[in-house]
């Protein structure tokens, strides 16, 4: 078993259409996530699982050794992953969105030490960091859980809402950032979002953390 990334990306968003190969200095989005995740020391694997029916998301991303590509169900998100998760031998897994370029790997290496020196099912970031930094890791035992379970659409297609609302089952343990940050906006979802992403890479290292973002937004 290993630590594996599941990037979850899609060509048919609807707000910023082709979403994932939209260009940002030079690299499309979705290379720029994975790019970002590859950086995380915990991390083992990136498998980015996209829809049977759009097998050409993978065309904007290089894959290679670490990084592979997974076919499954559009709509039924959680069982994508399950399938995706239980193919690579994931345990635990960390899910990352395609709409994030700004992830801090060493956010990432925080959220997976913890599920491990905590023995938890589940853990997150919570909403005191900015938005586009959310990252969330668990057990591949929690994700069938999960994916045996959930029965709303809702569940299924954002993966983790089962496992989150019910802290009955799951041991269920939330980080908080050092400063709160959640009225801070770091995602691609709207043009805007794109122009915005366009400029902070524009002037930031290769290689970049929080604190040279807080920097380039100040």
């Amino acid at each position: 078993m290993q630590t594996v990334a599941i990037v979850q990306a899609r060509l048919s968003s609807t707000r910023l259409p082709r979403k994932a190969a939209v260009d940002i200095c030079g690299k499309s989005l979705l290379q720029r996530v994975v790019d970002r995740v590859r950086l995380a020391s915990t991390v083992r694997k990136i498998v980015v699982a996209v829809p049977s029916e759009e097998p050409d998301t993978l065309d904007y991303v290089e894959l290679g050794r670490n990084v592979k590509g997974f076919l499954g169900s559009r709509d039924d998100v959680l069982d994508r992953f399950y399938h995706c998760a239980k193919a690579h031998d994931a345990d635990p897994i960390v899910r990352i969105t395609a709409d994030d370029p700004f992830k801090d790997p060493d956010v990432i290496d925080r959220i997976v030490r913890t599920l491990t020196k905590t023995h938890a099912d589940y853990v997150s970031t919570d909403d005191s960091f900015p938005v586009g930094m959310v990252v969330e890791a668990f057990t591949f035992q929690t994700l069938e859980m999960a994916w045996c379970n959930a029965e709303s659409e809702y569940e299924k297609e954002h993966v983790t809402p089962y496992i989150y609302k019910h802290e009955d089952i799951f041991d269920v343990r939330w980080v908080k950032n050092d400063r709160n940050e959640g009225h801070i906006r770091l995602t691609v979802d709207t043009s805007e979002d794109l122009e915005r992403a366009r400029e902070l890479y524009a002037r930031l290292p290769e290689g970049f953390r929080t604190r040279e973002i807080r920097g380039g937004i100040g």
